[in-house]
C-alpha cells in the first residue's frame, strides 16, 4: 500500500510538473499561404519566415508584413519588458521631403502644447542608397501660416555613429518656443547631412 501511496504521490506530481510546462507551450499548425499587400503576391519561403495557424488564426511574422509595407521594426528588451516596435510613415499625414536631400522625409508630424513651448515629434525616414547612413543629420521643420508668413521654426539635430540607415524609419521629438499648432503648412530643410564613409 506503501508503493502505491507512494507512486501515487510522484505521479501526480510528475503530471502537476509537466501541466505547468506546458502551459508555456502552444501547439501551432504551419499554414502555407501567400500573403497580398495592395494586391501585390508576396511569397513567404518558410525557411526565415512562416506563418502559422493557432486555433484557427493565422499568424504572420510582423518583420516580413512591415517591411514588406515600408515600415521599419525594432525589437527592444530590457529587463522588465520585451518591445516590437513598428514605425511607419502614414499616408494621411503630410510627408515632407527637402528637393536638395530627397532621400530624407519627416512625416507622422504630431504637435502638443506644454506652457509656452510647441513640442514637435514624428518619425525620420531615410531612402539613402547603398549601405550608407548618416553620421549627422540635422533639420529644420518651419511652420507658417496662410499669408506664407513664418509663425516659428522647430530644429532638429542628431549626431551619433548610427544616426540613420537605408530603409530606417525612427522617430525624432523637438520643440520651439511659441504656439505653431494653428500652422497651415510646413517645410522641411535638411541644414546638414554627413554620411558615413
Amino acid at each position: 500500500m506503501k508503493k502505491f501511496i507512494t507512486g501515487l504521490v510522484i505521479g501526480i506530481g510528475v503530471t502537476s510538473a509537466t501541466a505547468a510546462y506546458a502551459s508555456d507551450t502552444i501547439q501551432a499548425f504551419l499554414f502555407p499561404a501567400d500573403i497580398v499587400i495592395n494586391g501585390h503576391v508576396k511569397n513567404v519561403d518558410g525557411k526565415e519566415y512562416a506563418l502559422l495557424n493557432y486555433n484557427g488564426h493565422a499568424y504572420v511574422p510582423v518583420r516580413y508584413v512591415a517591411e514588406n509595407m515600408g515600415a521599419y521594426v525594432e525589437y527592444s528588451e530590457g529587463s522588465a519588458f520585451k518591445r516590437i516596435g513598428i514605425l511607419h510613415l502614414e499616408p494621411t499625414k503630410p510627408v515632407l521631403t527637402d528637393k536638395n536631400r530627397p532621400n530624407i522625409h519627416v512625416g507622422n508630424i504630431d504637435i502638443l502644447q506644454n506652457r509656452n513651448q510647441s513640442v514637435i515629434s514624428g518619425v525620420i525616414a531615410s531612402d539613402i542608397t547603398g549601405d550608407n547612413q548618416a553620421k549627422i543629420l540635422e533639420f529644420n521643420l518651419n511652420f507658417y501660416n496662410k499669408d506664407k508668413a513664418l509663425l516659428g521654426t522647430a530644429r532638429y539635430e542628431e549626431r551619433t555613429p548610427e544616426t540613420i540607415q537605408n530603409g530606417q524609419i525612427k522617430q525624432f521629438t523637438t520643440a520651439l518656443y511659441g504656439d505653431v499648432r494653428s500652422y497651415d503648412y510646413m517645410s522641411l530643410e535638411v541644414t546638414k547631412f554627413t554620411p558615413e564613409n
